[in-house]
């Protein structure tokens, strides 16, 4: 004889506006996303309003220029290693004591990248506020702005509307290393071009201040200049290491180091076999007893499935 069938019965019904926000699309990278569209959304209504931004007489270019600053500011430092590996430290730390609801959004933490593409996106259409706001003074001849200023902004918005391109959802997919080595380059040099502007439009409207009063009052050169720094730092601690290399499947390589460092776990590293041109991030996964640490790495790309590797 068969067991009769037990009845279970089924949670009640999430609420419908519960439902939609643990719908996959509003995930916590693009929660991220929406809630610095919507801090820009807010600074420009202040700006347009109360700010006076936007004045027919003269439109306020520093504040303008403070907001794609900081936006950018953002979207560079969230993806420096050390700042990744800060989050991921502070991600880990919550006790276990803690209720789950907490440590599962904290665990959440690897969607820090919404805070850079949102930064990223909204950090170009403020230049192209600014853009606009510096051809509206040179064209109505208010002072301030240079022929120079205008061919570099010209240069700055052809990098930002490349960059943009290969970043799309289906280039970034088909030419991974093509968008990799773009992203890379063309952000140095906006980096430069960002330091080139910055100084010619400031010497343009403060002819009377001396370098040092300049820097001391300009709140984007100070954010220019950790960025500089955030984006040289590793590249000052780059470093050759030798590597074990284990293969217990067709589909998965353990990598050993151990060259004085054992970082926490959480932690990842970005290795390369050419640094100029491609780097890859992985968890780090520290032993108690050994020094060193490993680094799974799974068969999943051209990267991790080429032969000499």
């Amino acid at each position: 004889m068969m067991a009769p069938y037990s009845q279970t019965e089924l949670p009640a019904k999430q609420h419908k506006l519960k439902r939609m926000w643990k719908n996959p699309k509003l995930e916590h990278y693009m929660r991220l996303v929406a809630m610095v569209s919507i801090l820009n959304v807010i600074a420009l209504i202040y700006g347009v309003t109360t700010g006076n931004w936007f004045a027919k007489e003269g439109i306020q270019l520093q504040y303008v220029s403070n907001m794609v600053i900081a936006n950018f500011f953002i979207a560079v430092i969230i993806r420096q290693q050390y700042v990744i590996n800060l989050l991921f430290w502070l991600a880990t730390r919550a006790p276990t004591t803690w209720p789950l609801s907490v440590r599962w959004h904290l665990g959440k933490v690897y969607h820090h990248g919404g805070l850079h593409t949102g930064c990223a996106i909204n950090g170009s259409l403020w230049f192209a506020v600014y853009a606009g706001s510096l051809l509206y003074h040179f064209s109505q001849q208010l002072g301030g702005v240079s022929a120079a200023s205008m061919i570099i902004t010209l240069v700055i918005i052809t990098a930002l509307v490349f960059m943009i391109t290969m970043a799309t959802p289906n280039i970034r997919k088909k030419h991974h290393n093509a968008f990799e080595a773009s992203h890379r380059f063309a952000s140095w040099s906006l980096l430069l071009l960002f330091w080139a502007q910055t100084l010619t439009l400031t010497l343009s409207q403060y002819s009377d201040m001396s370098m040092t009063d300049i820097v001391l009052n300009t709140p984007s050169i100070w954010a220019l200049f950790v960025m500089t720094f955030s984006v040289a730092l590793p590249w000052m601690r780059l470093k050759r290491v030798p590597v074990e290399i284990s293969t217990p499947s067709n589909h998965v390589a353990l990598l050993k180091f151990d060259y004085g460092v054992t970082p926490f776990a959480g932690s990842s590293m970005a290795i390369s076999r050419s640094p100029l041109m491609e780097w890859h991030h992985f968890a780090n996964v520290p032993s108690p007893t050994e020094s060193g640490y490993r680094l799974t790495v799974s068969r999943a790309g051209d990267w991790t499935t080429r032969a000499d590797h």
